[in-house]
């Protein structure tokens, strides 16, 4: 290329970077700080956007799934599997509810009267040596055989805190005119049976001999009507004295929280005048009525009944009166009836033994004692004995005496 158009592009290329330079020439400092806030503001608006969707995304996702699979985004704790359907009960199976909490609720123990004396039952045992059955027991409505354990009355409420409401009745076992008596509340096992949560109260030897009523507070605490002596024998019941005394479940039984735990003297118990000279003995008397058999059943059994009634005689009261029955070859104790007045039943080799609850000196009482026989005759005599007794079986009070009588047996039929 020759020299003139050499020169020629040199003017061109002199002339655009004049103009080049004046378009890009720098501009002062408050062009720059302008830049630097624009980059700024966008920045920003990223980030936030940024922000935004990362929210957003996770809680779309989670509403879309209908939220079973764990809590909202933002939660600290593990999202818990999805529940699975319930499976279809079994037809009669009880239903298990289920807290807000996930924790079975307690079961249902309101229980109906019929449906006490519907099935049986495994009750807390009675006073010992009363002959009442506690395994596998029967309630009855009403009397039909001695021994019948009879449902006397019913209350309910939240005896044990669990939030659910659990029956608490009162039972007598019944023998003769009286019999023990026990307050037990019942429940519901997780399979529904009924099943008996533990005795509130029973009758002892010595007091209370009765209990009258219950009834169950809304704080869950069991009230007991209770009587120092069980009516029967000659006592009516309006001579006891009785107290309400309140009883609440610890977590495996039942302890006495409120009300009074003795019994003060009862006045009707308490003779016109006590001996005031001499030692305070302890002695016994006794009378009897005729026996009288009668005509033999379809098994060849006669019955009778002869009425033994006991007085202290003596200074001091009696713990253990003893009833001694002795054995002749044709008069049986029939045990399997004793009546209530009978606090606890013990054999001997030679005798059947009643022992009564406390008599106070002066006190008598009267007790009927069945008896039966495989004798047609012929008529003839029997006897009875009483002793004050130490409580333990059949043993008499080292250095007591022994009073006894005979009476009349006759065959009638």
């Amino acid at each position: 290329m020759g020299e003139p158009t050499d020169a020629l592009l040199g003017g061109e290329f002199a002339a655009y970077r004049d103009v080049l330079l004046a378009a890009v020439e720098p501009a002062g400092p408050t062009a720059v700080r302008e830049t630097v806030r624009r980059r700024r503001r966008r920045a920003a608006i990223t980030v936030a956007t940024v922000v935004v969707l990362a929210i957003a995304v996770p809680v779309a996702g989670w509403a879309a799934a209908g939220r079973e699979a764990g809590p909202a985004p933002g939660g600290t704790t593990s999202p818990s599997p999805a529940p699975t359907a319930p499976a279809s009960p079994t037809p009669g199976a009880p239903s298990a509810s289920v807290t807000p909490s996930g924790s079975p609720a307690a079961p249902d123990g309101r229980i109906s009267r019929a449906q006490l004396l519907t099935v049986p039952l495994d009750l807390p045992a009675w006073l010992p040596g009363s002959g009442c059955f506690a395994g596998d027991v029967r309630l009855r409505a009403a009397v039909r055989d001695d021994g019948d354990v009879v449902l006397a009355a019913v209350d309910y409420g939240d005896v044990d805190g669990d939030g659910a409401t659990e029956t608490v009745a009162l039972l007598r076992c019944v023998l003769g005119t009286g019999g023990p008596a026990q307050v037990v509340a019942f429940d519901r096992d997780a399979a529904g049976r009924i099943v008996a949560m533990g005795r509130v109260v029973r009758t002892q030897l010595e007091k209370p001999q009765w209990l009258a009523e219950l009834a169950v507070r809304n704080d869950g605490a069991v009230r007991v009507r209770v009587a120092d002596h069980a009516p029967g024998g000659g006592w009516p019941i309006e001579q006891s004295i009785m107290q309400w005394r309140t009883y609440r479940w610890t977590g495996d039984s039942f302890r006495q929280v409120a009300g009074p735990t003795s019994f003060p003297p009862n006045p009707a118990a308490t003779p016109p005048s006590t001996p005031s000279a001499g030692p305070k003995t302890l002695s016994l008397g006794v009378s009897a009525t005729k026996l009288v058999y009668g005509a033999p059943n379809s098994d060849g059994l006669r019955r009778g009944t002869s009425t033994v009634t006991v007085t202290n005689t003596g200074g001091a009261t009696v713990q253990y009166p003893m009833v001694i029955m002795l054995m002749n070859g044709r008069d049986d104790a029939e045990h399997a009836i004793w009546p209530a007045e009978c606090a606890v039943g013990n054999f001997r080799s030679d005798a059947a033994v009643c022992t009564l609850y406390p008599l106070r000196p002066g006190e008598r009482r009267s007790v009927v004692l069945p008896f039966l026989t495989t004798a047609d005759g012929p008529d003839g005599e029997a006897t009875v004995e009483v002793a004050p007794g130490t409580g333990d079986l059949t043993e008499q009070v080292p250095g007591t005496k022994v009073a006894s009588t005979t009476y009349p047996v006759l065959f009638s039929g």
